[in-house]
């Protein structure tokens, strides 16, 4: 899930980590990187 900040499409990266931290249960870090990103 590391690689969504690098992602050329941020959104289909978004939804995709989301249903990856779902899994992992590690959503709310994700959410700061995309939150720094935009």
């Amino acid at each position: 899930t590391h690689l969504i900040c690098y992602s050329i499409n941020p959104f289909e990266e978004l939804i995709k980590g989301v249903y990856l931290d779902r899994e992992e249960g590690i959503s709310q870090i994700n959410h700061i990187i995309l939150f720094y990103l935009f």
